[in-house]
């Protein structure tokens, strides 16, 4: 059953004017980080080109996430629990879909981004963008869900403009990084940091109440 609201959910966003949006703004951001810095393309590729996949894959996904959101005001959310899924299969097939989605496009753009600046394509890199970036992914969007299924509408809102302001903050404060980093240990900690995320929001999820989340509809 969760497989089958997977497959679903990929179908339905992929034709989604949120993938567009969300693809366009990513497109732009690194057109213009590009433009800006085409003197400096070195630096981009030692300095900036492990932490671009991440910033890629949250842009993504956070616009992704706006479908939870939309389907919770619709009462999509609300008929999936009149069904004999239990609310963690729904939460999963859920993040599942959008991780997928947002993993896939981060891995394609960022390989074009490290063929543009001439980045060597190690398969070092090739093996963090298809394990540790997926696994950041997943834990950002699945604590993103859970928190849309705990918050009523006007609380997402709020979320939503601090989650967006705190993604540019984050954003900004890496670009303004100028040292070169060791990525053995930063991405160990992505890992453990990323799978105890999950493993917290799988936890939470599993015994939520649904009456809980059912009070949170308008």
């Amino acid at each position: 059953m969760v497989s089958a609201i997977i497959k679903m959910e990929l179908k339905e966003i992929i034709r989604d004017k949120g993938f567009l949006t969300s693809l366009s703004s990513v497109v732009i951001f690194i057109g213009l980080l590009l433009f800006s810095s085409i003197k400096n393309l070195a630096v981009i590729a030692k300095v900036f080109t492990p932490y671009l996949p991440l910033v890629i894959g949250l842009t993504v996904g956070y616009g992704l996430s706006g479908r939870l959101v939309r389907e919770k005001a619709q009462g999509v959310i609300e008929s999936l629990l009149c069904t004999p899924l239990r609310i963690w299969e729904i939460w999963l097939a859920k993040t599942l879909s959008i991780s997928i989605i947002s993993s896939l496009t981060t891995i394609i753009i960022s390989l074009i981004i490290s063929l543009l600046i001439e980045a060597s394509i190690t398969n070092l890199y090739i093996l963090y963008l298809i394990v540790v970036v997926p696994i950041f992914i997943t834990s950002a969007l699945g604590l993103l869900c859970l928190i849309y299924f705990y918050l009523g509408m006007k609380q997402i809102q709020a979320v939503n403009y601090i989650v967006f302001f705190t993604l540019f903050i984050i954003l900004f404060m890496i670009l303004r990084t100028q040292s070169l980093v060791e990525l053995t240990l930063k991405t160990m900690f992505i890992i453990i940091a990323s799978s105890i995320i999950i493993l917290i929001s799988m936890y939470i999820v599993r015994y939520t109440n649904i009456e809980r989340v059912v009070t949170t509809f308008d």
